[in-house]
């Protein structure tokens, strides 16, 4: 993204696949695996804050066994994740299991991807936002807005911190044409 002053920034982030959930994102200069890892501990720290502080990794530790479940981080092939740096600090993580989908093929890592451009298409590119600090407020602004406020039809018309909250619930796309009455 451009901001009007000057600059251009890389916007990485981390969504939840099933519930949408937008973890945050890390605004820089650069796209290396230091911005990579500085991505994922954002959305670490996110996890652990809607949980009440419980650490991530006992948050997926089976209580009777210890068994920990592991969270599947899906990434593209950039240069960031394929270093050392990005695969010591995955390393590191006994909950994370890291994931590389193939080379030029976007489309396996859809809700990624469709995050990204319901942040540009429906909020950054509609403003002019002038400097870094703008660039970090709006990215923010938006973020609540797609996880608390705006209903998602590829989970049912629900809020992605509904689903987040409640496991239990199943979303189900909104197929129903919206100018339609049921029945009709």
């Amino acid at each position: 993204y451009a901001t009007t002053t000057g600059g251009i920034w890389r916007v990485a982030g981390v969504c939840d696949y099933y519930s949408k959930y937008e973890y945050g994102w890390h605004i820089a200069p650069t796209c290396t695996g230091a911005d990579a890892i500085a991505s994922v501990q954002l959305a670490i720290a996110e996890a652990e804050r809607l949980a009440g502080g419980t650490p991530l990794v006992e948050q997926l530790a089976d209580p009777a066994t210890g068994t920990i479940r592991r969270i599947k981080l899906v990434t593209d092939n950039g240069g960031a994740f394929k270093g050392h740096a990005f695969a010591a600090f995955i390393a590191s993580r006994p909950e994370l299991l890291h994931i590389r989908t193939r080379r030029r093929s976007p489309g396996q890592n859809g809700v990624r991807e469709r995050a990204f451009g319901s942040l540009k298409y429906e909020h950054l590119y509609r403003i002019e936002i002038e400097t870094l600090p703008d660039l970090y407020r709006e990215a923010e602004a938006y973020r609540q807005v797609f996880n608390h406020t705006r209903p998602h039809e590829a989970l049912g018309l629900y809020r992605p911190i509904e689903v987040h909250r409640n496991p239990t619930l199943k979303p189900q796309p909104n197929l129903q044409p919206k100018n339609l009455e049921p029945g009709s």
